[in-house]
């Protein structure tokens, strides 16, 4: 039934009174995609479209890095806890570092690991395509999983070594840890070639030499540990899944390059095969951040901005927002279906999503009409409360803006709307349904609304 006939024999005021109500209801039924904005959260590259969903805390505050799994399942995350004791006279506030595993299956947070003070953060290297991290601690490093929380502490490097870093083999279940020697114990030099005793069992003697090499599985067991020959560089893989080193080629040493591989048993071996290397380093395709100096006084603050860029220099829709402000570069998940980022402390994610760009072109083309009907329909609802306030009158014509922002839930919308009515009430005996008083113009279309607060979609091209 139409409005204006259950309206009819009631004034103008109660008409209008009555379209507050029905207007509110419709105008809440009337919003963009729950999950995502076709016009900001997207871009097209190539025959796709790539998007990303609202995002959502990865757990609490005071983060300050964060990495993926390698099989993307889990956030690992570094934070800062700040206690105060209950001293009433002398008060002391202690930090702590953290490490904290998130789940995207369950969106639950759990803590894994405490560091013994702030000073003594987490580093993390995600372990192929596990569930698991390398984490590097002060002196020591462990594999932790991220699904279980299982620990498994690993050998310390001999005296005088340190961390170098890790490697993930890309065909086998296995990682390597390179370890250089820093010249250095306990501050004093040491004289090379001196044998070392190993730091557990399993790990066999090795002399002081610029690194050394340990070969793990996945569960953290020891496969093999040897001395990186003079002169090479890696880690790689070659095709039997095993530690890979090279001598490097230039100009000064044109000898053709020579590669060893790290067996199992028995050191390092010659090898002729194919190098495959390996990368822990997860591709960071299309995000990048922006800077932007806002001045605040006799300063400028710097905002740092997160985007998802198209590779595609003729895409129509190249950028898009990851966030107005991050605090580290956004990092693309292994699969490239979840961007994670850092904002004010807080760790987020935003899923993304993928389809092709016909279907996004008639996903867009939705979108703007729905937000066409959006934005009429709280013009007419603003409306009809000025109305309401004003005895039955609509505003004029050439204060529109003015006289109706303070009625507006976002007044940039006024600005999408065209005001079609003079002003005043509306005519005796006339029908509000059929008086158009304005509509927004979209590609495609406009949304027309009208005196009773209906809004109606007439495309460009019936």
């Amino acid at each position: 039934m139409r409005l204006a006939t259950m309206m009819r024999g009631f004034s103008h005021k109660a008409l209008i009174r009555t379209i507050v109500v029905l207007a509110a209801a419709s105008a809440s039924a009337v919003t963009t995609s729950p999950s995502s904005d076709y016009l900001t959260d997207w871009v097209l590259d190539g025959d796709w479209a790539y998007g990303m969903a609202r995002p959502e805390a990865a757990g609490p505050g005071d983060a300050s890095a964060v990495n993926w799994s390698g099989d993307g399942s889990t956030l690992f995350v570094t934070r800062t806890e700040r206690r105060t004791d209950d001293h009433l006279l002398h008060p002391k506030q202690e930090e702590m570092s953290i490490l904290s595993a998130w789940s995207r299956k369950t969106g639950v947070t759990k803590e894994l690991l405490r560091g013994p003070e702030i000073s003594v953060g987490f580093e993390i290297w995600p372990l192929g395509t596990s569930s698991s991290v390398l984490v590097q601690v002060s002196d020591s490093t462990m594999v932790v999983d991220g699904q279980s929380g299982r620990k498994v502490p690993l050998a310390f490097p001999p005296d005088g070594y340190f961390f170098a870093g890790s490697n993930t083999s890309p065909t086998s279940s296995r990682f390597v840890i390179v370890y250089q020697f820093s010249g250095q114990t306990e501050g004093r030099p040491v004289r090379p070639n001196v044998l070392v005793t190993a730091a557990a069992p399993g790990v066999p003697p090795v002399p002081r030499q610029s690194s050394i090499v340990r070969l793990y599985d996945m569960a953290g067991n020891l496969v093999a540990s040897a001395e990186v020959p003079k002169g090479f560089t890696g880690p790689g893989w070659s095709s039997n899944g095993l530690p890979l080193f090279w001598t490097r080629t230039s100009r000064a040493n044109p000898q053709p390059m020579t590669m060893a591989e790290l067996r199992p048993g028995q050191g390092f071996a010659p090898y002729t095969g194919q190098r495959i290397d390996g990368d822990l380093g997860f591709e960071r395709t299309w995000l990048r951040t922006s800077l932007t100096e806002i001045p605040t006084g006799n300063e400028a603050v710097r905002i740092r901005s997160g985007w998802l860029d198209s590779a595609d220099e003729t895409s129509p829709q190249k950028h898009a927002i990851v966030a107005p402000e991050v605090d580290h570069a956004p990092l693309l998940s292994p699969a490239k279906d979840a961007i994670v980022y850092i904002t004010r402390g807080v760790p987020m994610v935003r899923r993304m999503m993928k389809m092709p760009k016909a279907e996004f072109f008639k996903a867009i083309k939705g979108e703007k009409q729905n937000r066409a009907m959006s934005a009429a329909k709280q013009n007419a609802l603003a409306i009809a409360m000025y109305g309401g306030d004003a005895d039955d009158a609509l505003p004029l014509n050439g204060n529109y803006a003015d006289a109706i922002n303070p009625y507006m839930r976002d007044p940039t919308l006024s600005k999408m709307f065209t005001y079609t009515y003079g002003g005043g009430t509306f005519p005796p005996g006339s029908n509000p349904a059929k008086i158009e008083i304005g509509f927004v113009q979209t590609d495609g279309g406009r949304a027309i609304a009208y005196g009773d607060g209906h809004v109606q979609w007439f495309p460009d091209n019936p």
